[in-house]
């Protein structure tokens, strides 16, 4: 069974299903508390349709680049859904520090610029946040 996603290289649902549960578990064995973020490129499908699937893709691979670069430590998962929805599980994270990593988010994607038809843009996601 695979457990990458092909087109980014992190994580797969499969993955991320196992990291939520084991991450749940140790959770409750150390009184400890597990985050779940959800993020979601903004206006992607708008995107993808007007570009192309192709340009599409490479701005989810920049999107995945960029997550997988600013949560890489033990304890942090990051891993692709599907379409363009990415995860990424905290463990061991106070409410603020969940809040700063949904800021992280938002700004390295804002400040990464990326090709749009020949502009230059910047990425803008949400956040959805479970503690």
């Amino acid at each position: 069974m695979a457990s990458k996603d092909t087109l980014t290289e992190l994580d797969n649902r499969r993955m991320f299903n196992r990291a939520l549960q084991s991450a749940m578990e140790d959770a409750v064995k150390q009184f400890a508390p597990a985050s779940i973020l959800i993020v979601d490129v903004d206006h992607f499908k708008r995107y993808n349709d007007h570009y192309g699937h192709a340009q599409g893709d490479q701005c989810l691979q920049m999107v995945a680049d960029t997550l997988q670069s600013v949560f890489a430590r033990a304890g942090e998962v990051v891993a692709r859904l599907g379409g363009d929805e990415f995860a990424l599980v905290l463990s061991a994270c106070t409410a603020e520090k969940v809040m700063a990593a949904c800021q992280t988010i938002i700004g390295a994607l804002e400040t990464t610029p990326f090709d749009w038809g020949g502009a230059r843009y910047s990425v803008r996601a949400s956040v959805g946040v479970a503690m």
